[in-house]
This record gives structure tokens, C-alpha cells and sequence, in this order.
């Protein structure tokens, strides 16, 4: 089935969730704003997210551009770091910047860990 994370409740919690290449066809302020808790109730306490997507071009990620253009990898991905309970654990480019493949979007890939509000982990 199909599950509209904007509009639905994702069910469940997981110790290792994928979000990979999906967010870009997120559009509007709202749907995106609702969707970073969603996911980080869908982790267990110290659950990890895998986050990847296609970065805007370089010129457009510049801040008057991302006005006209609030999507890519870099804008979810700062989302997601401001998300209360999720602190980046790694982050990379590929290829690394200044190496861009010409004809290939880059890549940005963050991995994030739900770290308890009281910040103890307790595991079964």
C-alpha cells in the first residue's frame, strides 16, 4: 500500500528508518513541516534515520534562490536538523563538493539518531 506521510501517521516504531529520495516531491510549507515529527515518532529512542536526496544546483542554493525554490536535499535536510529529538550523527556530499559529475545532480546523505527526551536509551 501507499502511505502519504504529509496527511498520515506513519504506523509504528522502527529502530532503522529510509528516507531516501522521496522528500523532493514534498510541496508546500505545511506538508513539509508535518512531516519531520512524523518521523521522528516512528523511531524508537535512539533509532536511526538514513536520509538522502538530490541537491539543488549550486547557484540555487544560494538564500535569495531557495525563496523561489524551497526544495532539494540542503532545505530538508536543515528541517530535519531543527526537528526537536533528532541530532545529525553524519553527513556527507557525493561526490564531494567541488567534484560535481557534470549532468548528475549531487547527492547530500544525513544519518540521524532520536535521542530520548530525558536522554537515556534504554534497549531490550
Amino acid at each position: 500500500g501507499h502511505l502519504d506521510a504529509a496527511s498520515e501517521e506513519i504506523p509504528g516504531q522502527y529502530d532503522l528508518v529510509f528516507v531516501m529520495d522521496v522528500l523532493w516531491y514534498v510541496v508546500g510549507h505545511t506538508r513539509k513541516l508535518s512531516i519531520a515529527p512524523k518521523l521522528t515518532r516512528a523511531l524508537r529512542n535512539g533509532g536511526l534515520l538514513v536520509f538522502s536526496d538530490s541537491r539543488m544546483p549550486k547557484w540555487i542554493r544560494h538564500p535569495f534562490w531557495s525563496l523561489f525554490f524551497p526544495s532539494g536535499a540542503d532545505e530538508w535536510a536543515k528541517l530535519l536538523e531543527n526537528t526537536p529529538g533528532l541530532t545529525v550523527v553524519c553527513k556527507e556530499c557525493y561526490p564531494p563538493n567541488g567534484q560535481s559529475i557534470p549532468g548528475y545532480w549531487d547527492k547530500l546523505f544525513v544519518l540521524f539518531r532520536k535521542e530520548p527526551a530525558n536522554g537515556i536509551v534504554k534497549r531490550a
